[in-house]
């Protein structure tokens, strides 16, 4: 459901700019405990970085992994992109950084305080052939009493 909700923000989108989507493994079996509107906020800014990224290229594919784990769910959003150069993987989520030329380099610091909010994490995975990003949350959330 998180991911059909960033989906319907950016499908009509990708598929206009000749954008290939798949979606692999427990999608529909993993469940977490979440704001479900800020996830698909992470996912969609994902999608969205993707989709620009990919645009000029002649290959053109979204990929999103979910493995469903005992205690976590791992969901990576890979493109047809050639990965990022190390010393732009380095800074990539750093508050203000960007590459693009309108950008304002605030998506994926958000979306790391997001995930963190949730007690989860997003990485560049360095060692993937081409462009992807993973996300590890927590199945279930620690309730916090107050007072």
């Amino acid at each position: 459901q998180i991911l059909r909700k960033a989906l319907d923000l950016y499908e009509t989108r990708m598929r206009n700019h000749g954008v290939g989507l798949t979606i692999e493994g427990d999608a529909l079996q993993a469940l977490i405990e979440c704001h479900p509107y800020q996830i698909a906020q992470v996912f969609a800014n994902l999608l969205s970085n993707s989709t620009e990224a990919i645009d000029r290229l002649a290959v053109k594919w979204i990929r999103i992994i979910v493995s469903d784990f005992q205690d976590k769910v791992e969901i990576r959003v890979e493109d047809s992109g050639p990965g990022i150069l190390p010393e732009i993987g380095e800074k990539i989520m750093t508050p203000f950084f960007t590459t693009k030329e309108l950008g304002t380099g605030i998506g994926l610091t958000i979306a790391r305080s997001i995930l963190a909010n949730h007690n989860g994490t997003i990485h560049l995975d360095k060692k993937s052939a081409n462009t992807c990003f993973v996300v590890i949350l927590p199945k279930t959330q620690a309730v916090v009493k107050f007072g």
